[in-house]
């Protein structure tokens, strides 16, 4: 035990102080690291019940999730495009086009 820390007190004295670590950084990144981690899972969740063909599912890998609302936005899309080929721009769409100057690259 109290070799072994000696030894790494005085390596990380040798070290640069920008590459030293302190313990409290140390701490903080991992306090980071859950925050983010808890944050992406929360976001994955509310992805995964606005997609209907999830929302009933219990667990979901994260790749099928991304895939599944990939599917989804661009069944959307179609449905979309498919309604103006129908009946046009709705009556908001065709305020704001006017308002807008739209560029077809």
């Amino acid at each position: 035990g109290g070799g072994k820390t000696c030894i790494m007190a005085e390596v990380d004295r040798l070290r640069p102080s920008y590459a030293r670590v302190t313990i409290v950084q140390h701490q903080a990144r991992s306090v980071v690291r859950k925050y983010r981690k808890k944050r992406r899972y929360l976001q994955l969740w509310r992805l995964k019940e606005m997609i209907p063909s999830l929302a009933q599912q219990g667990a979901v890998d994260e790749v099928d999730i991304l895939e599944e609302t990939t599917r989804y936005i661009l069944s959307l899309e179609q449905k979309l495009l498919e309604k103006v080929r129908e009946h046009g721009l709705p009556e908001k769409l065709v305020k704001m086009k006017d308002k807008h100057v739209v560029c077809d690259d």
